[in-house]
């Protein structure tokens, strides 16, 4: 019974591994099953050229021998050493001379004398042979060429693929966390409102996480609305003129999820900075970037909004107190569906594409969006490029 049992442990986990790994057993399969295929191809195609060539030398002989043997009955025929008169693929030479294989003998009645190929017919057919060759070995370094490159595309199609169904997911699997929470606070508002267990006055923190709740569901909506519409090219942003001071100074006085917040402005609010863009873009990404602050820096929150102008932009700066991340990981922060590897307090996990969808969209305006940091432990800055109006 327990070498059954094991047995049965044994063939479970080979079941279990060619249903995760199946994929790759047949993926090498097919390599060297091609590659057995080339190997037997090529083979037989150089085996054809040598063959062709030895079928070529033996009928040089066959056409000597019959050429010899019409020399030797027709004695009036033969004639000095030079090229043959009948055939001028042949000529005619003292046996002493030649050191060709391909040589007949005119013995007896013409003793001393041999006739062979003349040296531009063996010169071509090893030529003909040559250039075979060479196509063979071009056309199998070709085959082999592209058989590497579909092998590698394929390989990294298959990877991506399964890379890309194990991020999607991931972000399901978020989105529907994010969903919920909301779902969950807003369902906890409503039931103490009905049952009018507290008074008015009371009520007021609770409200409070409501409308929290319920920005955040507008946040998780806008991204995905804008995911979306980036992907669609039928959908474009409606670009126009935005005063970018005025707009970031509203911003941040009417943000609610920035209430606890200490936000510094270092530039003149009074002064209008003109800049091409669409509003509800640009509330997006600060909402991206002021809620990834948030997430990373709670409780204390300080943020320090400055501004830069050039000839053609003007560059928005969002910096933070948060922990900061290696500057090599700056790139990571933008890619869809990651996180950077560190905890973060319950409830805060987010779906993983709003810093990805903020940068899609910087750029659908005509500006960039990138994030700088010193190390960790030293806070990070969000860079916004807008081109001016």
């Amino acid at each position: 019974m327990k070498k059954i049992s094991l047995r049965m442990t044994y063939l479970k986990k080979f079941l279990n591994f060619l249903k995760h790994h199946i994929h790759h057993i047949i993926f090498v399969i097919s390599i060297l099953s091609l590659a057995s295929l080339i190997a037997w191809w090529s083979v037989f195609i150089y085996n054809s050229i040598q063959q062709k060539q030895k079928h070529q030398f033996e009928k040089l002989l066959s056409d000597m021998n019959f050429l010899a043997l019409k020399l030797k009955s027709d004695s009036l025929s033969l004639q000095e050493p030079g090229i043959l008169v009948a055939d001028s693929r042949f000529e005619i030479i003292k046996c002493a001379e030649s050191a060709k294989k391909l040589s007949v003998s005119l013995e007896p009645f013409d003793s001393g004398l041999c006739l062979q190929p003349r040296s531009h017919v063996l010169q071509q057919i090893k030529e003909k042979s040559g250039r075979l060759n060479f196509m063979l070995v071009g056309e199998s370094s070709l085959m082999i060429l592209i058989v590497l490159i579909s092998i590698f595309f394929l390989y990294r199609f298959i990877r991506l693929e399964r890379r890309s169904t194990h991020e999607i997911r991931e972000f399901w699997e978020r989105t529907a966390h994010e969903i919920k929470t909301p779902i969950t606070g807003l369902k906890a508002f409503l039931q103490n409102l009905k049952s009018h267990s507290k008074e008015l006055g009371e009520m007021a923190p609770y409200v409070d996480i409501a409308l929290k709740q319920v920005g955040r569901q507008e946040k998780l909506a806008e991204n995905i609305l804008f995911g979306y519409r980036l992907r669609s090219a039928r959908t474009s942003l409606k670009i126009s003129k935005i005063n970018l001071n005025a707009f970031i100074t509203e911003y941040f006085q009417e943000a609610l999820h920035l209430a606890r917040a200490a936000v510094n402005i270092n530039f003149d609010q009074k002064h209008s900075s003109a800049v091409r863009g669409e509003p509800n873009a640009l509330k997006t990404i600060l909402d991206n970037i002021t809620d990834n602050a948030i997430k990373y820096c709670s409780p204390e929150v300080a943020l320090t909004v400055d501004m830069s102008k050039t000839r053609k932009n003007v560059v928005l700066t969002i910096a933070d107190n948060g922990p900061g991340f290696k500057p090599t990981q700056a790139e990571n922060l933008f890619q869809a569906y990651k996180h950077l590897d560190r905890e973060l307090p319950p409830g805060q996990h987010g779906a993983g594409i709003g810093l990805f969808i903020s940068r899609q969209l910087a750029r659908a305006m005509g500006g960039d969006l990138w994030a700088e940091s010193e190390g960790e432990s030293k806070g990070a800055r969000f860079r916004l490029r807008l081109s001016l109006s």
